[in-house]
């Protein structure tokens, strides 16, 4: 399928119309990957350093997926439902770490 660029009108058009043609069927996967992949490049290179604990790495990578994740879907590049999956996923992280913290 060619995608024409004909109907695109601004920037946020543009965005989205390479978030559906990058995906050769159109499923617009791109930018969900992209958030996926910031969240375990972060989760891991914030691993590897000996202050942090996994708790923090993980709830300071969800935190930023999450924010991205909501700025996607006012572009209409994600959904609403895996906008969410994101915002559960911060909310476990901050029971987690404070569970963690407690103490």
């Amino acid at each position: 399928m060619v995608y024409s660029t004909e109907n695109v009108t601004g920037t946020v058009g543009f965005i989205q119309w390479v978030n559906q043609a990058a995906t050769l069927d159109g499923t617009g996967i791109l930018f969900p990957g992209i958030i996926m992949a910031v969240f375990f490049i972060m989760a891991v290179r914030m691993l590897a350093a000996p202050e942090n604990t996994p708790g923090k790495s993980i709830a300071a990578s969800a935190f930023v997926a999450m924010v991205l994740s909501v700025f996607a879907r006012v572009l209409e590049l994600v959904s609403t439902g895996y906008m969410t999956i994101w915002i559960t996923a911060t909310a476990f992280c901050a029971v987690w770490l404070y569970i963690e913290n407690r103490n």
